[in-house]
């Protein structure tokens, strides 16, 4: 063990020679400013955290429209007749109704 006493970093001693070339290291106080961090997010970190929050949406959209088919509010006549609407404008469109 004593061969182990001379490596530098044993028992918390520094070789002589990092003693004296290291550089004196200032410590910050409470009175100097800081920087604020950053984080820069990428274009497509950016489209896949939209991506996400779409899924939600349509995740949540599935949910309400599947809990107005089990209490059977989901058909009104509102949207039967929005449906025919566009049913025969592009039946319409396709001159089948001629």
């Amino acid at each position: 063990m004593d061969s182990l006493a001379n490596i530098h970093g044993v028992n918390n001693s520094k070789a002589p020679a990092e003693q004296k070339t290291q550089p004196h290291r200032k410590h910050a106080t409470a009175f100097e400013p800081r920087q604020a961090d950053s984080v820069e997010i990428s274009p497509r970190a950016s489209e896949l955290t939209n991506l996400n929050d779409a899924r939600l949406l349509r995740t949540q959209r599935v949910d309400r429209v599947r809990d107005q088919i089990e209490d059977g509010t989901y058909v009104t006549e509102h949207k039967i007749n929005a449906t025919v609407e566009k049913l025969f404008a592009k039946l319409s469109a396709l001159d089948l109704l001629a």
